[in-house]
């Protein structure tokens, strides 16, 4: 392992990657997407909380949109135009 990000309190459940690669949006137990950037794995570059259990699968549907898939049972979608 080269590389590692640093310690969070929740798992990293499920990721994708968005912006053309330029992006990693990881989907957390609690509920919140991590965004980091290409190679800078040391820490995340923006965070989005919202669903209310844990983001257990993300799929890009195009490189702006992410579906997630969450333990409510519920599916939802995203523009990711905040991840700039």
């Amino acid at each position: 392992m080269k590389l590692q990000s640093e310690l969070f309190e929740s798992e990293l459940l499920s990721v994708a990657k968005v912006k053309e690669g330029k992006k990693v949006a990881c989907g957390s137990g609690d509920g919140a997407i991590n965004i980091f950037n290409w190679g800078e794995w040391g820490n995340m570059s923006d965070r989005f909380p919202g669903h209310p259990m844990s983001i257990d699968c993300m799929v890009p549907i195009t490189d702006d949109v992410i579906c997630t898939g969450s333990m409510d049972g519920f599916i939802r979608s995203g523009l990711s135009t905040e991840f700039e």
